[in-house]
Formats: structure tokens, C-alpha cells, sequence
């Protein structure tokens, strides 16, 4: 009976760290989807459309600025957890020279003048906000954050739905804008106590060489999951990249969900053995099979009903084998993080970005909307043949014993 309450106490806490950390992160991405939504509703799919291509520039010079620090970051925090402060303040000062040139990179762009410096200022913000993401994961305050990600949403749903008939680019912007800023207050604040801050005038560029196969790792994966929203924004009128940006930001807020999952418990599984890991792996598996079922058919219903998006079977077909990939092979990801292996990721990544480059192309260029789901679902489908293969033979939780010994890890 105490073993029973035992367990269950565990497993409570464990699916609320879950819970929480995936709603800490889902919010925004909702958020995304909500404004989306009332943009539309009060002015119109090709003002969305235009908003869309700054959020690419954004989302495109932050991966950049980013450079792989969150996954590096977490590694050396559980590798060593005395120099936790000394290592997130060097690599937040090695990543500054990057900023820089990010910066730059904006006030080169053709755009207009007052929107220029709204980019640049959001993505001075972003740089600091993603840096305490890291933070976050490792102390585990998910929930203080997961009530701050709600205020900011209240807050900037209140401003666009107060604007209503008078939205426009410009407005939008600067409320993404504002609340990435308030974002940074409450940040700044939270984490001041938190963490003894530990800058200098020197800068160690080493750093960056050791975070780079993170950041490329990390680039290749944004750049193989959003190809075909690029080639989209490429190929298609404004008023179609508005809705394909709606549909696929729900998919990838999916897919995003499986690593929300996993976050809080990154630590746990660096430490698992290789049986733990293969049971944990086929339930893991079968969990996103089964639910991604009702989730189809209840993003078909939200775009048909809320946004008067019409939604064809095919695009429900698509839209789950889209999905239901990324369950296989989310914890062989972290397997061979683990082993040190990320050369079989990056092999993964950059085939499957190759060969998807031509296809959509080819497939957006004829079937549009639909084309580019296909190929996105090619993309996902290819990934997962790759980890399939690396498990049968290659060896990563099944497979060989060569790999099996590495993987084993003694408990603490």
C-alpha cells in the first residue's frame, strides 16, 4: 500500500512538471495562433501574410544568435552543476558578436525605416529572453513562468481585440514587441537573485566552437521543419502563406509538444540504461499514435469552424503522418545526444534537408497548399527511416551491443 501511494505520488509529480512545462511553452505558440486569428478577423489573411515574413526574419536571426546554446547548456549544467553561473554568463557574452552582426544584417533590409528598428530592438529582447530559457529548464520554475506566459497572452490578446477595425502591420509588430519587453523585466527580475551574474571584458570565442555542432544541429532541424513555410513565402501570394503559416504553426505546436514532454526530464534520461530507455521509447511511441488521432481531427475542426479555413481530407490524412514521426524519434535524438553522436543527427538533418529543397519546389510549384504539406510530410517520413535504420543497425536502444555499452550509464 505505501509502495502504491509512493509511486503514485511520483507520477503525480512528474505529469505536473509535464503538464506545466508544456504549457509554459504552448501559450506563446497559442498566442501565435490567436493573434492570427483576430488579425484576420478584423482586417485581413494578406496582412497576416506580411506579418509572417517578419516573424521568418526574427525567427531566422534568433536561431542564429542562438547558436546551440540551450542543448550545450544544459549539457555542461549536468555535467558539472558548480558552474552553472560562470558557464551561462560566458556563453551569453561569446554569443554577443553574433547579435551584432544579426543587427546588422537588419538595417541592410529592404523594409521600411520605423520597422526596421521595431526588428532590431524585438531582436536585441530575444537574444536576452532565450538566454534564461536554459535557466528555467534547469532550476525547473516552470510554473511561476507558466503564469507569466499567461499574463503576457491576456495582455496582448486585450490590445489587438481594443484595436479591432484599426490593426495593421505596424500595431501588431509593436505589440509583439512590447511584450517580449515585459517578458525581459519579469526575466531580469526573477532570475537577478537567482543567479550570481559573472561578465567580464574578456570574451571566449572557444564557446562558440564547442556550442557549433549544437547550432547546427539545431539550424538544420528549424530549417528541415519550416522549408516548406519558406518555400511558401517564396511561391505563393501572401493571402496563401497566411493560411498555410496557420496550419502548419499548429502542426509544429504539436510536434513541439513531444519535447516539452521530455524537457523537464532530460537530466533523468542522460542518466537512464538502455532498458529503461526502450521501455520508455515504445510507450512513448504508441502514445503519439494513438492521440494524434483526436488531435487531427480537432486542429480539421478548429481551422474549418473558428478560421473558415476549408479543410479537405487529404489535408487530415497529411496532417497526421505529419505528426505522429517526430514520437518515434524524439528519444533516439536525446540517445545519441547522449553517446555523443550528434554526427548521426546532423547526418540525418542534412540529408533529409537536401533532398527536401528540390521536392518542394517541385510539389509547391504545382500543388500549392497541399504540395507543400506533402512534402513536409516526405521530410518527416525520411527522418524517421534514418532513426529506424541507426536502430537496427547502428544500434541506439535495441541494437548493438557496442553502442548498448556506451549508453549504459551506472545510476547515481
Amino acid at each position: 500500500m505505501l509502495k502504491y501511494h509512493v509511486n503514485y505520488f511520483k507520477l503525480k509529480k512528474r505529469l505536473s512538471l509535464v503538464l506545466i512545462n508544456s504549457g509554459r511553452n504552448i501559450v506563446p505558440l497559442a498566442l501565435n495562433s490567436l493573434i492570427s486569428f483576430l488579425v484576420i478577423k478584423f482586417s485581413s489573411f494578406s496582412v497576416w501574410g506580411e506579418l509572417v515574413s517578419y516573424i521568418i526574419i526574427i525567427n531566422l536571426c534568433t536561431q542564429l544568435v542562438g547558436w546551440g546554446s540551450k542543448q550545450y547548456l544544459l549539457r555542461e549544467f549536468s555535467l558539472d552543476n558548480s558552474k552553472v553561473s560562470t558557464n551561462w554568463s560566458e556563453n551569453v557574452k561569446a554569443r554577443v558578436p553574433l547579435l551584432i552582426i544579426v543587427l546588422l544584417i537588419i538595417l541592410l533590409l529592404r523594409i521600411p525605416e520605423d520597422f526596421k528598428f521595431m526588428l532590431v530592438f524585438w531582436q536585441i529582447i530575444i537574444f536576452i529572453n532565450r538566454s534564461y530559457e536554459v535557466l528555467i529548464l534547469y532550476f525547473k520554475k516552470m510554473k511561476f513562468f507558466l503564469l507569466m506566459e499567461i499574463m503576457l497572452s491576456l495582455i496582448s490578446i486585450s490590445i489587438v481585440i481594443v484595436s479591432n477595425k484599426n490593426i495593421t502591420v505596424r500595431l501588431v509588430l509593436f505589440v509583439f514587441v512590447v511584450i517580449e519587453f515585459i517578458r525581459l523585466l519579469i526575466l531580469g527580475m526573477y532570475f537577478n537573485k537567482k543567479v550570481l551574474y559573472n561578465f567580464t571584458a574578456s570574451i571566449n570565442l572557444k564557446i562558440l566552437s564547442a556550442g557549433f555542432i549544437f547550432f547546427l544541429l539545431g539550424t538544420i532541424g528549424m530549417l528541415q521543419s519550416r522549408l516548406d513555410l519558406y518555400f511558401v513565402a517564396l511561391l505563393l501570394h501572401k493571402n496563401e502563406l497566411a493560411v498555410y503559416q496557420i496550419l502548419i504553426n499548429y502542426i509544429l505546436l504539436i510536434q513541439a509538444a513531444t519535447g516539452f514532454i521530455i524537457q523537464p526530464y532530460l537530466k533523468e534520461i542522460y542518466r537512464m540504461n538502455h532498458r529503461t530507455l526502450s521501455k520508455y521509447s515504445f510507450r512513448f511511441t504508441l502514445f503519439g499514435l494513438i492521440i494524434s488521432v483526436p488531435i487531427t481531427f480537432s486542429l480539421a475542426f478548429i481551422l474549418e469552424k473558428i478560421y473558415g479555413i476549408d479543410i479537405s481530407w487529404n489535408i487530415i490524412f497529411l496532417s497526421y503522418l505529419y505528426i505522429v514521426p517526430i514520437f518515434y524519434y524524439t528519444i533516439r535524438v536525446y540517445v545519441l545526444y547522449k553517446i555523443k553522436k550528434e554526427s548521426l543527427i546532423l547526418i540525418t538533418g542534412i540529408s533529409v534537408l537536401v533532398l527536401s529543397i528540390p521536392l518542394n519546389f517541385f510539389l509547391i510549384s504545382i500543388f500549392k497548399i497541399n504540395g507543400a504539406l506533402f512534402a513536409g510530410v516526405i521530410g518527416e517520413l525520411l527522418s524517421l527511416s534514418f532513426y529506424f535504420f541507426f536502430e537496427k543497425k547502428v544500434g541506439l536502444i535495441n541494437g548493438a551491443k557496442s553502442i548498448n555499452k556506451q549508453i549504459e550509464i551506472s545510476q547515481p
